[in-house]
């Protein structure tokens, strides 16, 4: 049988405010009483409702996880670390996903304020920054955003340096001897346009500018679906690009699978580079050259400043550098031209 706060009260002979004010910690209770009521919770191995004392605190020890996609590793893998730095302070996550939606974002917000969360992490997300904005303005939910940067606003942010990143791979590439250099990506989330940036500016100050034939732009769909069309045709073409820097490592993924469908290899007929170093990329055949981003050590900060959030707490912008991985999907040239 399941034992009550009335059989507590009962047994300790006190009212059963008496009992509610001794477990929220709500009230004045002598010290006496309060240690006859905790006697007799430990004598009958009471468990308090945890989310009715919770609220009565006015907290449910709850942090809210917006991500665009959990099914992306690397969302998958900031998540995995939300959920481990929260359970080490005694509070759990509610992981939602937005789809880079608008209109799912404001929606999940709502929710997160009617579940009563005490705090939300908002990791990536669309170029869109109305809702979240919103969200943060109206004061009702303290918010640190990840991998997004929100300029203008007392909204924490812990950011990549994601033009660096693209500039990086254009050096690297370069300095391999690559001319003929393309680029694909989705261009919906602010992390992958600025990766674009970079690189850009990156090829256009060593003289080789980004062509624009050789920059495919594919909604999330058609990269899932494998409908790269134009990327495809052009890796048929007598003229084919000899590198290919993706904005992230699934969409290096999905090169692998059209090139080796095609019946060309990695990196001798081509190379390759992706963005974000999820576990995966290390197991590719071959491994997978890529950009390596400190995802676990930005959430665990991001959680730490949430947890010691308050009306004085500093609205500090964090910035963490990428770093450059090289595996065995790059190729150099030799002074010739020809694959090294």
């Amino acid at each position: 049988m399941r034992i009550t706060i009335d059989d507590v009260a009962r047994l300790a002979g006190v009212a059963k405010s008496t009992v509610s004010r001794v477990i929220n910690d709500s009230g004045p209770v002598s010290e006496i009483t309060k240690k006859r009521v905790l006697d007799t919770i430990d004598l009958l191995k009471y468990k308090p409702d945890a989310l009715a004392v919770n609220l009565a605190k006015q907290e449910t020890h709850t942090i809210g996880v917006l991500v665009p996609d959990i099914r992306n590793p690397f969302y998958a893998n900031a998540c995995w670390a939300a959920e481990k730095f929260a359970r080490s302070q005694q509070y759990a996550v509610l992981i939602c996903n937005s789809d880079n939606d608008p209109k799912i974002e404001q929606f999940l917000f709502d929710f997160f304020q009617e579940r009563r969360v005490d705090y939300l992490l908002s990791i990536g997300g669309s170029n869109d920054l109305t809702n979240i904005v919103n969200f943060a303005v109206s004061g009702t939910i303290p918010v640190v955003s990840v991998d997004r940067k929100i300029v203008g606003y007392n909204i924490p942010s812990l950011t990549f340096n994601n033009f660096a990143g693209g500039v990086m791979i254009a050096e690297h590439l370069l300095k391999a001897g690559h001319t003929r250099i393309a680029f694909a990506t989705s261009d919906f989330t602010p992390a992958e346009v600025e990766r674009r940036q970079g690189f850009e500016f990156a090829l256009a100050k060593a003289g080789c500018p980004l062509d624009p034939r050789l920059t495919f732009v594919y909604t999330e769909e058609e990269w899932k679906e494998g409908k790269m069309l134009s990327l495809t045709a052009a890796l048929k073409s007598n003229n084919r690009p000899t590198a290919i820097f993706t904005s992230n490592d699934l969409k290096a993924i999905a090169v692998y699978a059209i090139i080796y469908k095609m019946g060309l290899t990695i990196p001798k007929d081509i190379s390759i580079i992706g963005y974000d170093d999820i576990d995966t990329a290390q197991f590719m055949r071959p491994p997978l050259s890529t950009v390596y981003q400190p995802i676990e050590e930005a959430i665990y900060k991001g959680v730490e400043i949430l947890l010691s959030f308050d009306k004085t707490t500093r609205k500090e912008n964090y910035l963490y550098e990428p770093r450059l991985i090289i595996r065995e999907s790059l190729n150099s040239f030799d002074s010739g031209g020809k694959p090294e």
